[in-house]
């Protein structure tokens, strides 16, 4: 199977890439939203340009990289842990659907992988207990590991 014919939705590898990320990137637009909301409830805002329209520029709290605010810091860090985790496999996604894997390999990575990326960000937000996050942090990296894996052996080395 050539390049182009494995980036179309006939292929049921393909289409599961597409669903999955699309949850993805929703789900980090949800947590977008979330922390916007969070800064406007609390009046923490990292922009002064923010406090002059969201507030009448009293009873706000820090303005810059630290809110001030412990759920504002949360849910952005929540945000940065999307961003270092989601673009990844989007990226090394991609490329496996080009190893050609069965369509029940590759659902169960992506399945596991969407899974444990929107329990992570429940778990983050919802500041539950310790090992929780971590827990499912590590399924997260060992999942994109073995789509890695899969990659590298499918590539000619051309040293």
């Amino acid at each position: 199977m050539v390049v182009a014919s494995k980036l179309v939705f006939d292929n049921p590898v393909f289409s599961m890439f597409a669903f999955h990320s699309s949850v993805l990137v929703a789900k980090m637009l949800l947590v977008t939203l979330r922390t916007s909301l969070a800064r406007i409830a609390s009046k923490c805002f990292s922009n002064d340009e923010d406090i002059q329209a969201f507030t009448d520029g009293n009873n706000t709290k820090a303005v810059g990289h630290g809110s001030g605010d412990e759920f504002v810091e949360r849910c952005r860090r929540a945000h940065l842990n999307d961003l270092e985790n989601i673009l990844p496999f989007l990226a090394v996604g991609l490329l496996y659907v080009l190893t050609n894997p069965t369509p029940k390999a590759a659902g169960c990575h992506f399945r596991i992988f969407t899974a444990v990326r929107v329990l992570h960000s429940i778990v983050y937000i919802g500041a539950w207990p310790q090992p929780s996050r971590t827990f499912l942090f590590y399924i997260g990296l060992i999942t994109l590991a073995s789509m890695l894996l899969s990659v590298v052996n499918s590539c000619p080395f051309m040293w």
